[in-house]
């Protein structure tokens, strides 16, 4: 893994993702981490799961903000428009994530941003 982080460190963004889109040691590392695990993969797709993901992201094509759940079947549009040059941490975008730590108040969950370095 030191390789592969020495490999990537001198990289822009799209190498790096490149680089690791191909790495067969980070895939054999993933495979390790992921046999571990004692969950069973659901026999029924549309089975209720308790771990799955949720991101909340800006639409490029019309600035609303939509949340993407992986026990759901589509995109759910969040009512919010945000103004040109708004991203996810302007005012719209916290107040989804508020209400979602507000609602999953059992804090089961991990919250990331991605965002460009400067």
């Amino acid at each position: 893994m030191a390789n592969l982080l020495e490999t990537c460190l001198p990289l822009n963004p799209h190498e790096r993702a490149l680089i690791l889109e191909k790495s067969e040691e980070l895939e054999s590392i993933y495979m390790r981490a992921a046999i571990k695990g004692d969950t069973s993969v659901p026999t029924n797709a549309e089975e209720e799961v308790d771990f799955h993901y949720v991101c909340f992201v800006k639409s490029t094509k019309n600035s609303r903000i939509y949340e993407l759940d992986g026990d759901r079947k589509c995109p759910i549009d969040k009512g919010i428009l945000l103004a040109s040059g708004e991203d996810m941490l302007a005012e719209g975008g916290l107040n989804i994530m508020r209400e979602f730590i507000h609602r999953e108040r059992n804090f089961g969950f991990s919250l990331m941003a991605l965002a460009p370095t400067r």
